[in-house]
């Protein structure tokens, strides 16, 4: 009974961790992000005209 509800427990968590983070990658949500992944991610977002 202890696993059963250990694992139902980790289970919600992953989800509900997995669901905000990618819902504040898609700016739905908020969601901190390291400074040096905000510089990565903001870059592939922005597009350059070509030259």
């Amino acid at each position: 009974m202890l696993t059963a509800c250990s694992l139902l427990v980790a289970g919600v968590f992953t989800i509900l961790y997995w669901d905000v983070r990618i819902l504040g990658r898609l700016n739905y949500l908020w969601f901190p992000t390291a400074p040096w992944s905000r510089a990565r991610s903001s870059a592939a977002v922005t597009t350059r005209a070509p030259a």
